[in-house]
């Protein structure tokens, strides 16, 4: 009685039998075995939505870019908010010039700041910049 081997010899011996790939063919030997050179045409730019794509990403790498704002409820921030976002795009205002009214604004902050916590002392000086201040 013959004993059947594994299926792993039987899987071995198959993959031993299978022919070894040889080395690739020359252009002479594909043509000799009934192949022909041929010439094709491949699309250069791309679909028309990779076209699409390119340009857009051009456009927005050259021109501005959105910025979200968060200002309050009231209709003037906003007016004002768009209208030295157009001045800057326009070129009428440069971003120093905003950088300095910014810096301004807060100077006068801090000295408000002080001037309210000089009235709210008692002394001499809330009297002074009460008298010089406040409208009688």
């Amino acid at each position: 009685m013959e004993t059947q081997g594994t299926l792993f010899e039987e899987l071995e011996d198959k993959a031993s039998a299978s022919p070894k790939p040889g080395p690739a063919l020359t252009e002479d030997a594909l043509r000799a075995g009934g192949y022909r050179p041929v010439r094709a045409f491949v699309p250069s730019e791309g679909t028309p939505n990779a076209r699409r794509i390119r340009k857009n990403r051009l456009k927005n790498s050259e021109a501005a870019r959105q910025l979200n704002v968060v200002a309050p409820a009231c209709g003037q921030a906003r007016g004002v908010l768009k209208r030295v976002a157009q001045m800057l795009r326009d070129g009428s205002v440069t971003l120093r010039t905003v950088e300095i009214l910014i810096d301004d604004d807060r100077a006068r902050a801090v000295e408000l700041e002080r001037c309210r916590a000089v009235l709210d002392d008692a002394g001499w000086r809330a009297w002074f910049l009460r008298r010089l201040i406040l409208p009688r």
